[in-house]
């Protein structure tokens, strides 16, 4: 194989140049692109950070969610008995409608869709389910068990019908909503149940993309088999404004989530033109390789990395992963449980205070020096 001329290794040069100066000028705008669109988010400008800022509870509330269930501290409760999850799959105008919303993927329910029993006084109207989930298969969840996190959490949202006609007007009221919340662990094996939501992400794979028409069924095939054995205890929403409006429900039960279901979940967007943000990327990278289509021999130094650089891009600031709230403190609340014996289990201890760190809070501002010692190292 004959060397590349002395000219094309200079166009090489130079267009590693331009690429490293696209990529360090269009980074500060694409690490901050959500900002413009989002008064909260979990990064950024307006990140978990400041929402205290705009939605004082967050920070001032003394009941506020999500928390570190400690088994061993927690109350048995014989009022709380099994959930009713109730849909009626007749009901002409039953629809769930799942999109995007730039923070989560969410799933609208519309029609006769309740939960009762449960320790509840009334029976509670299902808006909506949402997941959150993490980057690492072991740091995703907002609640924790035993200071042990897991892969993601599920939450179906509900408000008291009896006392209000929206989830709106009850989102600030006292006992307003009632939360389930199911953890779910990773496992090789498909969780036909999220086949539903899996199967249908490509086509809301960043926010303004058209909302997904799913078959309505019964939200009990997301919820763990043994729904009779949960926790509970009185907190608040997740995201802001922080209302301590909700009657939380966690499951003791796991439920499991595959790899390859996890993964298309974190291929979700968060940036609205993150799509095209990426592609820019592309063109720049293809651009600096355009001098060089007379040398085909030609190898161009450290071209693996640019693509990695575009990796770390995508992975890091485009994929909607992380988006979950620390836990809060308990301070004078009693966790109680459904259930009269605690069952043996040896979770892996983690510190929910340091390992809620988001990944993203951890590039900026460093990333552009990163990215410059990567670059400059892999031209060496």
């Amino acid at each position: 194989m004959k060397p590349a001329p002395l000219h094309a290794k200079m166009a090489q040069g130079t267009s590693h140049i331009n690429f490293l100066l696209f990529v360090i000028l269009i980074l500060p705008f694409i690490i901050q692109v959500s900002a413009k669109y989002y008064d909260w988010h979990y990064e950024g400008e307006v990140g978990i950070h400041t929402w205290h800022a705009n939605y004082n509870i967050c920070a001032a509330g003394n009941h506020q969610s999500p928390i570190d269930i400690i088994t061993k501290d927690t109350v048995y409760d014989d009022v709380l008995k099994e959930f009713i999850i109730w849909y009626n799959p007749h009901h002409p105008k039953g629809q769930m409608i799942a999109f995007n919303d730039g923070r989560t993927v969410k799933i609208k329910t519309i029609g006769k869709f309740y939960i009762a029993n449960g320790g509840l006084a009334n029976p509670y109207k299902i808006d909506h389910l949402h997941l959150h989930w993490g980057v690492k298969n072991n740091n995703g969840t907002e609640h924790y068990i035993n200071s042990q996190s897991f892969t993601m959490e599920l939450h179906i949202v509900s408000y008291d019908v009896k006392k209000y006609d929206t989830v709106q007007k009850a989102a600030s009221q006292p006992m307003g909503l009632a939360v389930l919340g199911v953890l779910f662990k990773e496992s090789d094996i498909d969780n036909p149940a999220l086949d539903l939501i899996v199967d249908n992400l490509k086509a809301m794979q960043q926010p303004g993309h058209p909302k997904v028409n799913l078959e309505a069924k019964s939200l009990r095939m997301f919820l763990p088999k043994d729904i009779s054995r949960y926790y509970r205890y009185n907190g608040s929403l997740t995201t802001p404004a922080c209302y301590e409006s909700v009657i939380w429900t966690i499951f003791e039960e796991y439920n499991f989530i595959s790899k390859k279901q996890m993964q298309k979940i974190r291929d979700l967007f968060y940036v609205y033109d993150a799509a095209e943000e990426q592609e820019r990327l592309n063109r720049a990278k293809n651009n600096g390789t355009e001098s060089t289509t007379e040398t085909p021999s030609a190898t161009l130094a450290g071209e693996g990395n640019t693509t990695d650089i575009n990796d770390l891009f995508r992975k890091y600031r485009f994929e909607m992963v992380n988006n979950f709230r620390p836990v809060q403190d308990l301070n004078d609340r009693t966790v109680l449980r459904s259930f009269k014996e605690l069952r043996k289990q040896s979770p892996i201890k983690t510190n929910p205070g340091n390992s809620t760190t988001s990944i993203n809070a951890l590039v900026h501002p460093w990333v552009t020096f990163f990215l410059l010692f990567l670059y400059l190292w892999a031209l060496a």
